[in-house]
């Protein structure tokens, strides 16, 4: 089987011809392409697929049209679906008045916000308002051409969150951050397309006040009011994901199957992580340092199983007296026992932690990260009263701290 590591220039023209329908067929021929897409499509795709598989053989077609379905598009759409159903629960309302200075301060923010949120998550959040507060203005057609510019393209290029083909590298083994080296080419195109902006929408802008016209406004910018911030929470989520999906062959060190079984079936994360480490220290093997010998692998298994079933058997036994402890425990106070809960969580982290504290390394930036969010996610529940954040805290702040880490 012929290397795929020197594909042909030729073989690249299907896919320049399916960019140039893309670009122009809407042009010059709508009511055709309209219709007409997919088997536009479908045109191309074979005019790739057929020499492909007579050059390199039907097998490799096979493999390698699987793996741009799964590995790639499923991938992006799967990415780009989560992005979609989350920003667009986020809505910036207010009375604005679309202005140069004004519009331009928000291509800013949406450019960059494009790289964390992505470019469709970006302009979501952001093209209702600038054709709200442009509404009242004639010449504004240039203002929706430089949004796709700045917003729906150049702005996500700073993190695979933002752009398709940096997602698709990083699957591919670039590091998450690499494309952050691009910032410096970032604002020294978003200077330039800016500043052709705002000559361009001053001018407009004037010619539109000159004719009488006016923004439909009571108090230009004072009300301003951003619906839907706990989203931000799920957007954090998604990056984590991410992140976490191109560190998996790090993260498995027991192995896939047993990993799988215990994490989908039995346990969690932390207690099958805190058994396996001491199944393996017992043999004098360190999990996720040293080599991963079969006996070290049989230790860090069992240990994981017998460490489970005691509190099977023990909640299988006095799960319906379970009440009748507590409120002997508590004397029938809640929160009495819910002091006590509390004592017996922060003894159990305290335990867990303090030895990883001590040496400063990148554990302590763990546990400190994860109490720091901790605090920020209580705090911010308890003010706002959001009951599924009160929920959701401890696995939030675990998964903050982790990735944070790994990153650093």
């Amino acid at each position: 089987m012929e290397e795929l590591s020197a594909i042909p220039v030729w073989l690249c023209i299907p896919f320049a011809g399916l960019l140039l329908s893309i670009a122009v067929m809407p042009l010059i021929k709508p009511d055709w392409w309209e219709k007409h897409q997919p088997l536009a499509v479908a045109f191309w795709s074979v005019l790739f697929i057929v020499p492909f598989a007579a050059k390199y053989g039907m097998f490799t077609m096979g493999e390698t049209v699987l793996e741009c379905v799964v590995n790639d598009y499923l991938t992006f759409i799967i990415l780009l679906f989560g992005l979609f159903c989350v920003a667009g629960n986020i809505t910036i309302d207010g009375e604005f008045a679309g202005s140069p200075r004004i519009n331009t301060a928000l291509f800013v923010l949406g450019t960059l916000l494009s790289s964390v949120i992505g470019t469709t998550g970006s302009s979501m959040l952001l093209v209702r308002p600038f054709i709200k507060m442009n509404s009242w203005r004639k010449r504004k057609s240039h203002i929706m051409i430089f949004f796709i510019f700045l917003i729906s393209n150049m702005g996500g290029c700073l993190t695979p969150i933002g752009d398709p083909p940096l997602l698709m590298g990083f699957m591919r083994g670039v590091p998450f951050f690499w494309s952050l080296k691009l910032f410096h080419i970032l604002i020294f195109n978003m200077i330039i397309l800016l500043t052709l902006f705002y000559f361009l929408d001053r001018r407009a802008y004037r010619k539109d006040i000159a004719e009488g016209r006016k923004p439909d406004i009571r108090e230009p910018g004072t009300h301003v009011r951003i619906v839907g911030l706990h989203n931000l929470i799920y957007v954090a989520m998604i990056v984590g994901a991410v992140i976490l999906s191109g560190m998996l062959s790090l993260l498995i060190t027991v192995g896939g199957p047993m990993a799988w079984m215990r994490l989908s079936l039995i346990g969690s994360v932390m207690f099958e992580s805190i058994a396996a480490g001491f199944g393996t220290a017992s043999v004098g093997v360190q999990l996720g340092a040293d080599t991963l010998t079969p006996l070290a692998l049989d230790m860090a298994v069992w240990t994981m199983i017998l460490g489970s079933i005691g509190w099977i058997i023990f909640a299988t036994i006095s799960a319906s007296r379970m009440d009748k402890v507590q409120h002997k425990i508590s004397g029938g106070d809640p929160a009495k026992l819910m002091a006590i809960s509390s004592a017996a969580i922060i003894g159990a982290f305290s335990s867990m932690s303090s030895s990883h504290l001590i040496k400063l390394n990148k554990n302590s930036v763990a546990c400190v990260l994860g109490a720091v969010f901790m605090a920020i996610l209580l705090t911010i529940s308890e003010k706002k009263n959001i009951k599924w954040l009160k929920e959701w805290n401890l696995t939030i702040s675990i998964l903050a701290a982790m990735i944070i880490t790994a990153v650093i």
